[in-house]
């Protein structure tokens, strides 16, 4: 998961993405608790997250020495 991977890769993270992420992780845990989700606000949640992610893919890829 999202956050199991932010776990792992944090610490190789800007204070900044980091940051982004578990905002978006607390956003999408807030929508989602909702009595009445709003399905517009889901996808948003999701959106963001989905897009703060990809720090971590980078950053696992650094880690990795590029991949190669």
């Amino acid at each position: 998961t999202c956050e199991r991977s932010l776990e792992a890769f944090g610490s190789a993270l800007s204070p900044t993405d980091r940051a982004d992420i578990e905002n978006d992780l607390i956003l999408l845990k807030s929508v989602l608790a909702a009595n009445d989700v709003d399905s517009m606000a889901l996808r948003e949640a999701l959106t963001s997250l989905e897009t703060s992610s990809h720090q971590i893919y980078e950053a696992m890829l650094a880690d990795d020495g590029g991949g190669q």
